[in-house]
C-alpha cells in the first residue's frame, strides 16, 4: 500500500528491522468507504470466518449428540465411545481456540457485532483497508495478541512496551491465502485514556501490520501524523493560496511602477 514506508531509525538500528509508519487520517473520510469493493471483500472475509466458526459449532452438536446416543444404546462399545469423545474433545479445543486465540473482535455499534456475539468485545473491528491479490481466499489467520505474541516482543525487544500499551488497544485482523500471509491493511488504533466516540472522532491513529511482523516506527502521543497523501494535498491547498497572492502583489507592484514612470516623464515633459 502507499502508505507503508520501510525505515530505519536510529533507535532501532542495533537491529536495523523494517518499520511501519503510524499516520493519521480524518474520521470522516473513512466512516462511508469509497471503495465498495474493498468493503464488500471485508464483509465477506467476516462473514466467512463466523461460518467457519459455526460450521465447527453444528460438528461439535452433531458430536456430542453421537456420544449421548452411544452412551444410551451401546453403553458396553467403550471403544467405539472412548473414539467418539475423542471427537467431541478435539472439536470441542477447535471451537475454543476459535473463539479465543482470533483476537478479532466486533464494534457492538455495526452490524458486524451482530456476527460475532461470542467474542470478546473489548477491542473494535472498524475500517479495514486493504488490498487482495489474485487468487485471493477469504480467510481469517489464527493470531494471538497478548504478552507472548511476536508484537509484543518486538516492542519489548525496544523497550517501547510499556509506553505503547498504556496508551493504546489495538485490533488485528489477518486476512491471508492459507498458507502466508498475502495482504497489507490498515486498522484502528485507540487511546485508552480517552472516552470513546465511534463517529465524534475527529482523529484516528492508525497501525500498520505486515508479513507477520509488527514494527513500531513511534508516535507523538495526540500530535497528528499526517501521510505523504496530506502532504500533498496541503501543498496544492498552499500553492493554491501563494500563486494567485504573488500574481496579484506582481500586478500591483507593476500598477504602481507604471504610474511612477508616467508621472516622472510628466515632470520631466513640464520643465
Amino acid at each position: 500500500m502507499k502508505w507503508i514506508k520501510k525505515l530505519s531509525l536510529p533507535l532501532f538500528s542495533a537491529c536495523s528491522v523494517p518499520l511501519v509508519v503510524i499516520s493519521c487520517k480524518q474520521k470522516d473520510q473513512l466512516d462511508e468507504p469509497k471503495d465498495d469493493k474493498k468493503y464488500s471483500f471485508y464483509k465477506q472475509a467476516l462473514n466467512n470466518l463466523v461460518e467457519e466458526k459455526d460450521n465447527v459449532s453444528v460438528k461439535l452438536s452433531e458430536a456430542k449428540q453421537e456420544l449421548w446416543k452411544l452412551k444410551k444404546e451401546k453403553p458396553e462399545d467403550t471403544a467405539a465411545i472412548v473414539t467418539q469423545q475423542k471427537i467431541v474433545d478435539e472439536l470441542f479445543d477447535k471451537k475454543l481456540a476459535f473463539i479465543k486465540n482470533l483476537n478479532i473482535y466486533a464494534d457492538p455499534l455495526k452490524s458486524s457485532g451482530d456476527l460475532l456475539k461470542e467474542w470478546d468485545p473489548t477491542y473494535f473491528v472498524q475500517n479495514i483497508i486493504y488490498q487482495p491479490k489474485e487468487n485471493f481466499q477469504d480467510r481469517i489467520k489464527k493470531i494471538r495478541l497478548n504478552d507472548d505474541s511476536q508484537f509484543y516482543k518486538e516492542l519489548k525487544a525496544n523497550n517501547l512496551y510499556d509506553e505503547f500499551h498504556k496508551k493504546y488497544k489495538i485490533i488485528i485482523v489477518v486476512i491471508d491465502n492459507q498458507d502466508k500471509l498475502s495482504v497489507t491493511f490498515q486498522l484502528t488504533l485507540m487511546p485508552l485514556n480517552s472516552s470513546y466516540s465511534y463517529k465524534g472522532k475527529k482523529n484516528d491513529y492508525y497501525f500498520f501490520y505486515n508479513n507477520w511482523y509488527a514494527r513500531y516506527q513511534g508516535f507523538k502521543g495526540e500530535e497528528e501524523i499526517v501521510t505523504k497523501q496530506h502532504n500533498t494535498n496541503k501543498t496544492f491547498t498552499i500553492l493554491g493560496i501563494v500563486i494567485p497572492v504573488v500574481a496579484i502583489g506582481g500586478l500591483i507592484i507593476y500598477i504602481v511602477v507604471m504610474i511612477l514612470v508616467k508621472k516622472s516623464r510628466a515632470k520631466r515633459g513640464l520643465k
